[in-house]
Order: structure tokens, then sequence, then C-alpha cells
């Protein structure tokens, strides 16, 4: 274009050079110059050439997702820093307990903050106005609320058989607990006539406003809403445990009430978890009801299933809704994140050392896998306003007693065994490379 104009300014010169020559010699003047001016078809056509908008990117974002906070009272002493024996003033002084929870999961941390939002199943009570208590009744030193905020928890379930292990006053505490931490909560809430503050907009669910890392992007909006069923029964939803003020929401007495929550969730978020705490203990396969439970939700519109009260991991699959068809991720059970339930993968220890199964051994599990689970990094995208899961990836995790109780990923050094039922329960092209990058380096793999 600037080429042209060049050119033509050296033309239109040529005309005034000779024209000076033919007046001086009496000739007749050169003809005005004429210039053309664009049709009005010319610009209209220039006007309405579409502009070209590049597509948007897809926005992504990966949640991290363990199974249950269930502290042993040896897990809790190490944690609160109590001594293995009591000390005897007399004999010498007793040294004032330093909390430490990081020792439980040293690795961990650092691990969760490669993903974008974590999520995790508590399993009991945070009631600083009780004594600490283990099994039977778990009832947390108030200090777990904010280790769990620092290790990178943004999002608890507190539906469980273990919901009002310390009663209805208890269950009320704990959102307390966890609201001052800044630990998000769904699955129970304060009784009406104790308190109303723990209610929020919904009576049940909440809504997590993700960040896109590196990204303008408005932030992917998940709605989480959990629920208990545990042993697939009323009784054993809340171990027993009377529930007047309706402070725990069941998977399956109040279908009613959770299809009003899903549908309110999908009015207000990008994508719908449910947090389904249900199946038999220790069964490493889906039951019945689990199965029925897992299709209502998806047909209620949640996309994603994140099951726990198994103890032990269960199998991921995809399913599709009979009312819209969307599909959806189920991972049935996410087992144990961290607890005292270890003693099944070992040989008897009388002495306290922690004696791996021979490698020769290693074809078969000595007992219920409840001392290893799996991680699970599901992604998140969304394109032209539509969220949906792309897929998922895990890291496999063990628990250890040695040198100090704490969960870790499984390294080259532990028993074949644990990697070898991650991989036939999850498939090997879907672990996690043994340092995880997250959302920029690790592409998720499709749903099963």
């Amino acid at each position: 274009m600037h080429l042209s104009v060049r050119r033509a300014s050296v033309f239109l010169a040529l005309p005034f050079v000779v024209c000076g020559a033919a007046c001086a010699s009496g000739g007749p003047e050169p003809a005005p110059l004429r210039t053309t001016q664009p049709t009005k078809a010319a610009v209209t056509l220039a006007e309405q050439r579409p502009v070209v908008v590049p597509p948007a990117r897809p926005a992504r974002v990966v949640l991290a997702a363990v199974g249950d906070v269930l502290l042993h009272d040896r897990l809790q002493d190490q944690a609160l820093g109590l001594p293995a024996s009591p000390c005897k003033k007399a004999t010498r002084p007793c040294a004032p307990p330093i909390a430490d929870y990081a020792s439980l999961w040293p690795t961990m941390a650092e691990l969760f903050a490669k993903d974008d939002f974590a999520i995790a199943n508590l399993e009991g009570a945070i009631d600083g106005d009780k004594p600490v208590s283990s099994y039977p009744l778990f009832n947390y030193d108030p200090g777990l609320a904010p280790a769990l905020k620092q290790l990178g928890i943004g999002l608890v379930s507190t539906a469980n058989n273990h919901a009002l292990d310390a009663r209805g006053s208890g269950a009320a505490a704990t959102l307390d607990a966890l609201d001052a931490a800044g630990v998000l909560h769904t699955g129970t809430r304060a009784a009406p006539k104790i308190k109303q503050k723990n209610q929020g907009s919904f009576a049940w669910g909440t809504v997590a406003a993700i960040p896109v890392r590196g990204s303008t992007e408005p932030p992917i909006r998940v709605g989480f809403v959990a629920c208990t069923f545990a042993s697939d029964s009323k009784e054993g939803a809340t171990n027993g445990v009377p529930d007047p003020s309706h402070q725990v929401l069941n998977c399956d007495s109040d279908r009613v009430e959770l299809r009003s929550v899903l549908e309110e969730l999908r009015a207000s978020s990008d994508l719908v978890v449910v947090l389904p705490h249900w199946g038999l203990e220790y069964e490493i396969a889906p039951s019945k009801t689990q199965k029925r439970l897992a299709q209502e939700f998806v047909d209620g519109g949640a996309s994603l299933v994140l099951g726990s009260h198994p103890h032990v991991p269960q199998p991921a699959f995809p399913l599709r809704s009979a009312v819209d068809g969307h599909e959806a991720l189920v991972v049935a059970s996410l087992g144990n994140f961290v607890s005292h339930q270890v003693n099944r993968q070992d040989v008897p220890d009388t002495d306290g050392r922690e004696r791996m199964l021979p490698a020769k051994a290693s074809a078969k599990l000595h007992g219920p896998p409840t001392w290893i689970a799996p991680l699970v990094h599901v992604t998140l995208v969304r394109r032209d306003g539509v969220t949906t899961v792309e897929g998922f990836t895990y890291t496999p995790l063990r628990m250890h007693r040695t040198p100090r109780w704490h969960v870790a990923p499984l390294t080259d050094g532990d028993p074949p065994v644990a990697q070898e039922f991650f991989d036939k329960m999850y498939g090997a092209d879907k672990r996690a490379p043994s340092v995880y990058f997250g959302t920029a380096d690790v592409a998720p793999q499709k749903m099963p």
C-alpha cells in the first residue's frame, strides 16, 4: 500500500514539469488532475468485512482430593507433642507439648500447592469445650483446623458417621473452628436453635470460586455438597447417634432435600461436586447402594462424585445422566488420607518397628489396603461457558509408622504390592509423575 502511494507521487509530479515547458512556449495548459474516490459499494463492503476474533482459550483448574482425616490416639499424641510415656515431675521436668500437625504430612503441602483447590473428609468433631478423644468418638484439638488450612486444604466434608461424635453442639463448634481457620465446609449445619451464622446462603452446600492460574479469566465456581449414608444404612450414617435437630444431611432419606440443594448449586456455580460418605467398610468394590445413589446425584446435576467411608480405595468410573446426558466422573472411595489403620500391611511386630511384606509376598495384599490411598487430581475445563470434567490423574500415597507416623507418596522402596494395586484399580496410565507439576505441565488423562 505504501509502495503504491510513493509511485503515484512520482507520476503526479511529471505533468507539472511538462507544464512548465509548455506554458513557456505558449502551449495549452494540461487538464486538471482527477482523483478517484472509492465507490459507496466498496466502502460498504469494507465496513461489512467480518472481524476475525481468535477463539478464547479454555480455562482450567485442578482439584486435589484425598479421603479420611482420621486421627486415632497415637496420631493425636504425636500432633499435640505429647510424650509416648507420661513424664513424672518427681524424676524429670515435663516439657510443655508443642503442636506439630505437619509431622503427620511433612511433604504433602508442597504437593497440594501444585493444584488449585484441595478437598478432604474430616472424620470427627473439633470442639475445644470437650476433651480430646479418639475411637470410637473422635473429638480433635482446635489446632487441627488451622493445620488443615496450612496444609492447603480448602474444603472439608463434615457429613460422615462421626459427625455427631461430640453431639449437636460439637457439630456446631466444628463449623466455628473451620470458619475461624478459613476452611470451607459442607454436609452439616448448626442446629437452628443454637446459631444461624454457619448456615450461609445454602443450608448444606457451599460454592468455591477457584482462580484460573496464570490467567485473567474469571474464576471457575464449583458447588459442593456432602452427605452421609455410611454402611449403607440410616443408623450407620451417624453411628446410631440421634440427630434431633437435623444437622447432618443424609444421602438417602434426605434425597428430596438433596435434589433441591443440587438445583440451587447448579444455578449459582459452573459445576457441581457431591461428596458422599457411603458404602461398606474395607470393601474395594462399590455396593449396589453406592451405584444407585451415584446415578441419582448425576441425574440431579452433579458432574463429579468423590466418595469416602470404606477406608480403602475403590474404583473410578464414568456415569451418564439419564436426564440431560452429561457425563460425570465417580471415584467411589478415596480411602484413608491419614489414619492409624496400618496394622494389616505389616508382619505383626512387637518392638514397634515397621516390617514390610517381603517381595515374594507382593502378589497379594495382606488384608484390606487401609494403609494406601490415592491423591486424585481432577481437571475441570470451561469452554464457551460450559464447565466439564476433562479427566484425572492420581498420586499413590502410603501411611508410614516410622520414624514417625506420616503419610507420603509411594516410592520405589515401598512394597511392590501397593503400586500393583493402584495400577490395577486406576491404571498405570493415570498415575501422575513421581514429581507432580500441576495444571500447566501434566496432561490430564481422559475419563475411564
